[in-house]
């Protein structure tokens, strides 16, 4: 029974250990997220026929588990939208949920996994956009100073799923 107890005390070690880069891997992502960004893209709505030029400018925290993107994108003169994306990190689950704000209609559910240097989550609208109430968010960020925001969505109920916003930032 002694044997069988020290070699539950070496496993239990062991999968601790195994723990350690893995949560700080995490904790260097996120950390990323950190500081001003500037940038442009491109955004399509379904009215237009071509999507529209835009700049944008962020900023973004991170803190324990959590990564917060907050902001707005500029197209012509006139036109603003704010964006806003709040997240945290699950370790036990793996899963990075929060809220993304950036549509007429108001803050949707995140939820989704890190797959390499990109976060991609699924979009739940509060209410329909578009005729559906699902999009896929993917934040982008290679450690290197540049991050990328993609918004994948149908522009009409039933229509086919595109690019609807795309945008490249810098730090700095």
């Amino acid at each position: 029974m002694q044997t069988h107890s020290l070699f539950a005390v070496f496993a239990a070690a062991a999968v601790s250990v195994a723990a350690i880069p893995l949560k700080a891997a995490e904790e260097d992502y996120i950390n990323r997220f950190d500081g001003s960004w500037s940038g442009s893209g491109s955004a399509k709505r379904p009215q237009d026929d071509s999507p529209w030029n835009i700049r944008c400018s962020m900023s973004g925290n991170s803190a324990q588990r959590s990564i917060t993107i907050d902001g707005s994108c500029r197209a012509a003169v006139i036109v603003s939208r704010p964006f806003a994306a709040n997240i945290r990190y699950n370790p036990r689950t793996k899963l990075y949920t929060g809220t993304y704000t950036g549509a007429r209609v108001g803050p949707a559910k995140v939820s989704g996994r890190r797959r390499g240097d990109a976060v991609v989550m699924t979009v739940t609208w509060p209410r329909p956009l578009h005729g559906d109430r699902k999009a896929t968010l993917t934040i982008r960020n290679s450690g290197n100073g540049q991050m990328a925001i993609t918004l994948m969505d149908n522009l009409r109920p039933g229509g086919p799923v595109e690019k609807t916003t795309d945008v490249r930032l810098r730090r700095g």
